[in-house]
């Protein structure tokens, strides 16, 4: 054991064992202290100055503490984070991941209803970096989340569907040379909009074909909607392309 530094009582050194002292207690307070003591292997007495402050446990008795309360040794330490084991294991695993920009039903403000894992994400977007040839993205910018709330690309996606928009690769080519496309592109502004502006109807998924006279078609697959056919001097530009689906079998 270590014996407390003899500092004045409004010293840092005090009221980090304090606080320690009172996180212990929290942690303990429903384990009988016999059987506490017993299983870091110090007298009942010893735990009583832990609890009170008047004696620094000390890491490798706090990460025995630790254990035997199954909590997590970092909260117990600092204070900060959840403070059950598995739940500090838990919220750990969490921050490897990271939820898109979100364009909610109702308002874009809501939070994203799904989150991916970083290191999977930037794969799928930009390429793993044991690719050969690596994809270049131009504007990295992060991918959109996006609510389906119309019918127009049915079959292939469904209404309520959620869809992942890259919004940095695979942007339609605009030259007849190697214009067979195909893919299905989200048009609507580059950014969500605020609540008070947010209008759904204005985020639209469609596929985009070109002929061989350079005239670029944007189709639905629900057959009950109409092709629009646009030159190069009129075409709407995409924001983004369809990469990923999610939706109820």
């Amino acid at each position: 054991m270590r014996r407390k530094p003899r500092k004045g009582k409004g010293s840092p050194e005090n009221s980090i064992l304090s606080a320690l002292a009172e996180r212990l207690r929290k942690a303990g307070q429903d384990h009988d202290v016999g059987e506490l003591a017993a299983k870091v292997g110090v007298t009942p007495v010893t735990l009583y100055r832990w609890f009170s402050a008047k004696f620094d446990p000390g890491v490798a008795k706090l990460s025995e503490l630790a254990k035997a309360l199954d909590i997590s040794l970092a909260w117990l330490v600092t204070g900060q984070g959840p403070m059950g084991r598995r739940q500090a294991l838990r919220h750990a695993a969490l921050a490897d991941y990271v939820a898109p920009e979100y364009v909610a039903p109702q308002s874009s403000s809501d939070p994203s209803p799904i989150a991916f894992r970083e290191s999977w994400l930037f794969g799928f977007l930009y390429g793993a970096s044991s690719d050969p040839i690596p994809r270049m993205a131009a504007d990295m910018r992060p991918p959109l989340l996006l609510n389906v709330l119309d019918d127009a690309m049915e079959p292939t996606i469904k209404r309520g569907a959620l869809v992942l928009i890259d919004r940095s690769l695979g942007m339609p080519r605009t030259t007849p040379a190697d214009a067979i496309d195909g893919g299905i592109y989200l048009f609507g502004p580059a950014t969500p909009l605020e609540e008070s502006e947010f209008a759904p109807t204005r985020y639209l998924l469609r596929r985009i074909l070109y002929r061989l006279d350079g005239m670029m078609i944007v189709r639905c697959d629900n057959p009950q909607y109409s092709d629009e056919t646009y030159d190069t001097r009129n075409r709407p530009t995409p924001i983004g392309r369809a990469v990923w689906l999610a939706d109820r079998i």
